[in-house]
């Protein structure tokens, strides 16, 4: 606010998270937060939201998400068409009554696996005392990355990579910027499996293949 600069929140995956307390998305001017199916709360198709406090933004997006219009049939600004559907809707509000309980079930996974796992080769994500995560994703960190990617996977155990390019190596963001910590974690990164209906068996499918790491 004292350099005037606007904070906007990527919000996507971090629905039921906290940082004292206080939920993301109430730290800016504008949050944005996705409905993919992938997400933990995602409808059945492509679906989001934006978060506002700012009266003249929010009366902008409105028009904004629907071809500019503030009337029917009349453009005031450039738009397109935004609008999340009456099933997609309806999918949310189901699928929000269980949001806590489903995220509540990844914490758990969560703390099995920074219980659990121990491998010098594999780093473990953390969590400083007043922040809460939502459980999403379960982020470890290798040097040896790829080797530990293709380890899992003889063992039937999936896993992915969030995400093999920083924003200023895409093309469309491209910039000669040097990001050291940015590329390093990039090439380090690698996401556990972990959603609410993961059975004590594939929990334990999972550790032991980390741990098995050599």
């Amino acid at each position: 606010e004292k350099k005037g600069i606007t904070l906007v929140e990527d919000c996507s995956q971090s629905i039921d998270t906290y940082i004292d307390d206080k939920h993301t998305g109430n730290f800016s001017t504008l949050s944005a937060f996705s409905f993919y199916p992938t997400k933990n709360l995602g409808c059945w198709g492509d679906g989001g939201a934006v978060a506002t406090d700012d009266k003249n933004l929010y009366e902008n997006l409105q028009r904004m998400r629907n071809y500019g219009r503030e009337v029917e049939y009349s453009a005031m600004q450039e738009g397109i068409n935004s609008r999340l559907d009456e099933i997609q809707a309806l999918v949310l509000l189901e699928k929000i009554k269980s949001l806590k309980i489903k995220n509540e079930k990844r914490r758990r996974i969560m703390r099995i696996y920074k219980e659990s796992l121990n491998n010098k080769n594999v780093t473990l994500p953390s969590l400083r005392y007043f922040e809460t995560s939502n459980g999403h994703l379960f982020p470890v960190f290798s040097e040896r990355r790829d080797e530990l990617k293709e380890h899992l996977l003889k063992k039937g155990i999936l896993t992915e990579v969030h995400y093999p390019y920083p924003l200023h190596k895409q093309k469309y963001f491209y910039q000669e910027y040097s990001l050291p910590f940015s590329e390093k974690l990039s090439k380090m990164e690698l996401s556990l499996p972990i959603f609410p209906e993961m059975t004590e068996d594939e929990i334990k499918k999972v550790i032991y293949g980390v741990n098995s790491f050599k």
